[in-house]
């Protein structure tokens, strides 16, 4: 396993919300929100490690998804769970991070 360097790790979930977003935001204390012009909802993302690793994995984990976007979260939350054990800084982390990437949004794997 050798060191990548200074690669920097970037993960994001995006939230879609069909409401108002501005009280979600103020819940949550974190991310940034971006609306769409186009549809009646916006989305919140979330790119901080610390908000997504003390936050946003453990509000999915007590307030779980529907269907198949609960699938997705497993793989996201397993990436996270890389990412704050450090494995992301080792080729073999980042290898098992693209493979669960990989996997999301992937309706074949699902």
């Amino acid at each position: 396993m050798g060191q990548v360097g200074l690669v920097p790790s970037k993960i994001k979930i995006p939230i879609a919300i069909h409401n108002p977003c501005l009280p979600c935001i103020e819940f949550l204390g974190c991310g940034n929100l971006y609306s769409r012009p186009d549809a009646n909802r916006c989305d919140i993302k979330v790119q901080d490690i610390d908000s997504l690793i003390n936050i946003i994995v453990p509000l999915f984990k007590v307030h779980s998804l529907c269907g198949i976007k609960e699938l997705d979260f497993i793989y996201f939350s397993n990436a996270i769970d890389l990412i704050s054990c450090k494995e992301h800084l080792t080729v073999d982390g980042l290898a098992k991070i693209k493979v669960i990437v990989s996997k999301m949004n992937n309706r074949e794997s699902k």
